[in-house]
């Protein structure tokens, strides 16, 4: 499964890649011009025990670190860069159900630099993390209902206000339409982009530059790519849209 991410610090995304058959992330990174002698890995997962991958800033380091959620036990397991990737810094925590629905993400929700652990529960439509802060204990954890199964929500997180926190975001498939809740729960935001009988698959990224998220979709029907800016407000007469990859040849949309 492939990522984007900063190994290196550089802040130029690198690339990154885990391999489910091994359980084997390999990377090569922009500061060595993405060269092949240069690449590393780490074995980290095990997709026997349904392990999921997750990339994110555990120790706010400003460096990617290797995650994996695992289904079977409901447990976030990372490695830390400023750790160099070695075993012996290991963390874990057990956090979400999968046998509930659980989607599992690594994100700052409350804007401290470190990730912090998050599960969106697709039988409730509700979302549970713990923070770097409370040391991701579980008898501080918090929870916010937003999104519905039943309507086939998609759970996605990103910063739409520039706060530096992970709102909760959810893409309506039967509407195709975004709902944002903003960090503080108390605004929420919406726009109808894509279309769910011509299969998109909704993306989140910033391709305006302005450090807040814009909204996408992929077309896999034509490998179109359509998205509205938030510097515009989300506005469909600016829309933009550019062909780029090919479902048969089973490319794999990505933004970041």
């Amino acid at each position: 499964m492939p990522f984007l991410g900063d190994i290196d610090g550089d802040g130029i995304r690198d690339l990154i890649l885990w391999r489910a058959s091994t359980g084997t992330w390999y990377w090569l990174t922009s500061s060595t011009g993405y060269a092949y002698a240069s690449a590393r890995s780490r074995q980290w997962g095990n997709a026997s025990l349904g392990d999921v991958p997750l990339i994110g800033d555990m120790d706010a380091d400003g460096k990617s670190d290797l995650i994996v959620w695992r289904a079977s036990t409901g447990t976030f397991y990372w490695l830390i860069s400023s750790g160099f990737y070695a075993y012996e810094h290991a963390r874990s925590q057990q956090w979400g159900n999968a046998s509930l629905g659980d989607v599992p993400f690594a994100a700052d929700m409350d804007g401290d630099g470190f990730g912090d652990l998050v599960v969106w529960r697709a039988s409730s439509g509700t979302w549970y993390w713990l923070t770097a802060a409370n040391e991701y204990g579980p008898e501080t954890g918090y929870e916010k209902q937003f999104g519905n199964q039943g309507l086939g929500d998609v759970p996605l997180l990103a910063d739409f206000d520039l706060d530096g926190k992970a709102e909760l975001v959810v893409w309506r498939a039967s509407t195709g339409t975004w709902f944002w809740l903003h960090s503080f729960f108390e605004s929420t935001g919406s726009v109808q982009w894509g279309n769910e009988a011509a299969g998109d698959r909704p993306l989140l990224g910033d391709w305006d530059g302005d450090g807040r998220a814009d909204v996408a979709v992929w077309r896999p029907s034509t490998g179109t790519w359509f998205w509205l800016t938030s510097s515009t407000g989300y506005a469909h007469a600016s829309a933009a849209a550019r062909q780029w990859g090919n479902q048969a040849l089973r490319d794999i949309p990505m933004v970041r």
